[in-house]
């Protein structure tokens, strides 16, 4: 954002999905420059407020899309960030559209949790016909298929609980 011949004393830019945008200014305050990337596809609002050079208050509100991103996708995880769950849940994530190359996805994903909790992903798909990948502790998987439920009542007793710190998951 630009104050051509004059200063700017106020700017806010937002979009609902992303949200809040920071940004930096210029010493001379006739720039601020952002500092948040931007998301592709997104709709931001701009309210920039300043002086102009002729000394009258000036405001300015504008409206703009970035470019959707090429060969992008959504991945809704579960459970969310900072929740406390059971050794046995899952932790998944759920894409928006069919994933084709799943070794890409696999090496741009990692889990945090505490204490660390050793475990694997596979992929399958959800209800829904959607892809999927799951994270689970060691044994779980095996456990079901021998007839056993891995949320059997203390199946898993002394267990304690995990918080999710967080789950990052970054197109290649």
């Amino acid at each position: 954002m630009r104050a051509e011949g004059g200063t700017l004393s106020s700017v806010q830019v937002s979009s609902p999905g992303p949200g809040k945008v920071r940004g930096s200014w210029s010493k001379d305050k006739s720039t601020w420059t952002s500092t948040t990337t931007l998301a592709p596809g997104a709709t931001y609002t701009v309210n920039a407020g300043g002086t102009g050079s002729d000394g009258k208050k000036l405001f300015k509100a504008v409206t703009f899309t970035t470019e959707a991103a090429k060969n992008s996708f959504v991945g809704e995880y579960y459970p969310d960030k900072g929740t406390t769950v059971g050794v046995a849940t899952p932790m998944s994530i759920t894409f928006n559209k069919p994933i084709h190359n799943k070794p890409a996805v696999e090496k741009k994903r990692s889990v945090t949790a505490s204490p660390a909790v050793q475990g694997a992903w596979s992929w399958m798909k959800d209800r829904n016909g959607k892809d999927r990948i799951d994270y689970r502790p060691p044994g779980l998987l095996e456990d079901r298929h021998q007839g056993h439920s891995a949320h059997e009542p203390g199946r898993r007793s002394g267990t304690p609980p995990v918080l999710v710190a967080f789950l990052l998951l970054t197109p290649p």
